[in-house]
């Protein structure tokens, strides 16, 4: 464990919710090398810094990686500082626990995983049968996401073919090995701006007021019902986040109204059909000029149960003596960019403290963490 604490601990010292600086990998890269994990760190049109990582045991099958560990250094800010017992971006352990932030979202996943591997690879140097394993660590997951994209660009480029792809994120729910993630939902967001023409309170005759067409088409859209979900998805749901009409005078009609919502949607649906229906729905129920932005790129995705997640389960069931069960709930993940070029599983740690303050992780969790990393690799086919 003195090696995973070590490892943590560095990764929690750095202190960026995006990873704009090459150095913020270095401590990274140099002990990859030092372990027979050949790096490369790439920076994006976007200066975002991501890291990629091979460690090749059969050449004669060099770009075939049989196993991608997929995770992100970056983390979400630490927000107020008085209310964590420590220094958020200094690991202290109290009573068997970990705090810091990045503790859970996701860097003892990062860390349990590299050391997974280098243990893998100092037990199995004298074995017939290598594998091909990468790590891939991204700069901005919890912002922009142009890490992935780029990653992504990357890996094509490069002509690698992934078999599977394992993303760390903090899975388990109630306890920890309860739950592993086969997909994900699909996250829309919508600005519709509904126009009227402005004027004076006391004529309502002359103008058009477009909080009344507003008033219709907020309370369709919380009424509207998607979907009764599937055997892998829950139903689909639509959360108004705003109703604005800017307007800071008593006595005026204002000229525009926006509605900001956002829709989860499960497989049965996709960007393009959902903004066609909520098109279809404003043209049925108002006359008012209006636009419709949608500003999302996150479809859902879903990866069958095969070998791998099903070994990957019962790794897990045997570690934890707990039924784990596949889930696609939650929010979206750096998975989105990737399940077209592999299948997708994610698994890692308790996800109660995830972005809170005092973000924290116990001992025999990590411990667990790694033991399980371990065993797949082990025993990949």
């Amino acid at each position: 464990m003195n090696n995973i604490s070590k490892l943590l601990s560095s990764l929690i010292s750095i202190q960026s919710t995006k990873i704009e600086n090459e150095k913020d990998f270095d401590y990274l890269k140099h002990y990859l090398n030092q372990n027979k994990i050949k790096t490369e760190i790439f920076c994006d049109t976007h200066s975002i810094y991501n890291l990629y990582g091979e460690y090749i045991g059969d050449e004669r099958r060099k770009n075939e990686i049989d196993l991608m560990f997929l995770g992100h250094l970056d983390v979400v800010p630490s927000g107020d500082l008085k209310s964590w017992h420590f220094n958020p971006f200094e690991m202290t352990i109290r009573d068997a626990v970990i705090y810091g932030r990045g503790a859970v979202d996701m860097k003892s996943s990062i860390a349990t995983f590299i050391e997974a591997l280098i243990s893998y690879i100092y037990n199995n140097e004298n074995s017939i049968k290598q594998k091909n394993i990468a790590i891939a660590i991204t700069g901005d997951e919890e912002t922009t996401s142009f890490g992935a994209k780029a990653l992504e660009k990357y890996l094509v480029d490069k002509n690698k073919t992934i078999r599977q792809i394992l993303i760390g994120e903090p899975t388990s729910d109630k306890s920890f090995g309860d739950s592993i993630k086969n997909g994900r939902r699909g996250s829309a967001n919508f600005d519709l701006i509904i126009y009227g023409i402005q004027g004076h309170v006391a004529y309502p005759e002359k103008s058009n007021n477009p909080i009344n067409s507003a008033i219709k088409i907020a309370n369709d859209l919380i009424s509207l019902k998607l979907d009764n979900g599937n055997d892998f998805f829950s139903p689909s749901h639509l959360e108004i986040t705003s109703i604005d009409a800017n307007n800071k005078v008593k006595n005026l009609i204002p000229s525009s109204i926006s509605i900001e919502f956002n829709i989860r949607y499960n497989n049965l649906h996709n960007l393009k059909s959902l903004e066609s229906l909520i098109h279809k729905m404003i043209q049925s129920n108002i006359t008012n000029n209006y636009e419709l932005k949608n500003i999302s790129n996150s479809e859902s995705f879903l990866s069958q149960p095969n070998a791998f997640s099903q070994n990957l389960k019962k790794i897990i069931e045997k570690h934890c003596q707990c039924e784990t069960k596949y889930s696609t709930s939650g929010g979206t993940s750096d998975g989105r960019f990737f399940y077209k070029i592999a299948p997708i599983i994610e698994f890692g740690p308790m996800n109660d403290t995830a972005h809170k303050v005092n973000e924290n992780i116990s001992m025999q969790d990590l411990n667990k963490l790694y033991e399980i990393y371990y065993d797949l690799i082990q025993n990949l086919d």
